[in-house]
């Protein structure tokens, strides 16, 4: 791939859009950027003007935020930027910087969650409420438009689903959070001419280590395993009630979260080996559109690819195809 390829605005654009869509802070990219343009020392008018505008940005998404959930993402915004920083000394590649950088985050959050007293509880508390106040007020809207029931079904199955999501809340920061420092060291890049440590690198030659299917494995086995022993005993009587909910309660959430995490992992790996099939460019911006009309459908079918690639290299088919 040429770089002029590598080079191209679409994809990064397109993957700076997601990124805004699925992370719960924008701080997520900006401090980021703003911190690679600061250590890399800005040389240009260009490089200031982006420097200014990342911590101008900042600081008006820090006045407007409030509320638990949008703290905790705003200090895995800052720690992880300081591990990703310190991590960008090693010549290691992007996705292999940011992902240790996050899990370092997380940790840190978790730590600082405790000496703070913040709960789980509290927090996906909170973000339960703010997904029934999103809804209520989407589906006034709706109301006052003429375009839903005047009925509150809707709105109850819609609130309905505000538990679930806050439930996943970590899988979120961890994905926007990769995504974030990846995205922000390619635009370092773009912005600056120069990258902290090994570049980003094109989407199509995207991986990971081949090992991170054994963690789908335990996510799966947590979920499934563990419950249909707990039934059977407990259809026994050989075991009590609360055990099984104790497992339900504490490692049911965790598998869940470490199952959406690996399955995002996959079909965005997925979406790395269609790339280097789909030509022209024409063609994968409208494969890309699809993709979100039909976003269950495609996503099943990228993770499918992104795991069959562990065992079958795709993309070797694709350089011979090339040759």
């Amino acid at each position: 791939m040429s770089p002029e390829e590598r080079r191209s605005p679409a994809g990064a654009i397109l993957a700076l859009a997601a990124l805004f869509l699925i992370s719960p802070s924008p701080l997520i990219f900006l401090v980021p950027l703003a911190a690679l343009l600061a250590v890399s020392g800005p040389g240009t008018v260009r490089e200031m003007v982006w420097l200014a505008a990342a911590v101008g940005m900042s600081l008006l998404w820090l006045t407007w935020s409030h509320g638990i959930a949008d703290q905790v993402a705003n200090a895995m915004a800052v720690l992880m930027t300081g591990s990703f920083i310190v991590l960008s000394t090693r010549e290691q590649p992007a996705f292999t910087r940011a992902s240790w950088a996050v899990l370092l985050a997380m940790l840190a959050v978790t730590g600082w969650c405790a000496v703070w007293g913040i709960r789980w509880h509290d927090i996906e508390l909170a973000l339960t409420r703010q997904w029934w106040e999103i809804s209520r007020q989407l589906v006034d809207s709706g109301r006052l438009n003429g375009g839903l029931p005047t009925s509150n079904t809707f709105l109850d199955r819609l609130a309905d689903a505000g538990r679930p999501i806050a439930q996943l809340f970590p899988a979120r920061l961890v994905i926007s959070g990769i995504l974030g420092l990846v995205l922000a060291s390619s635009w370092h890049d773009r912005i600056a001419g120069r990258t902290l440590g090994r570049p980003a690198g094109s989407f199509g030659s995207f991986r990971f280590a081949d090992h991170l299917v054994w963690l789908l494995i335990v996510a799966i086995a947590v979920l499934v395993i563990p419950d249909i022993h707990a039934l059977q005993e407990i259809a026994d009587g050989s075991a009590p009630v609360d055990m099984f909910l104790f497992t339900l309660q504490y490692w049911g959430p965790v598998a869940s979260n470490l199952l959406v995490i690996c399955a995002v992992l996959y079909a965005v790996r997925g979406a790395a080996v269609a790339s280097r099939f789909v030509r022209p460019r024409a063609a994968l911006v409208l494969l890309s559109l699809a993709t979100i009309f039909l976003l269950p459908f495609t996503l099943i079918g990228l993770g499918t690819i992104g795991l069959a690639d562990t065992w079958v290299n795709f993309r070797k088919w694709a350089n011979a195809g090339v040759q």
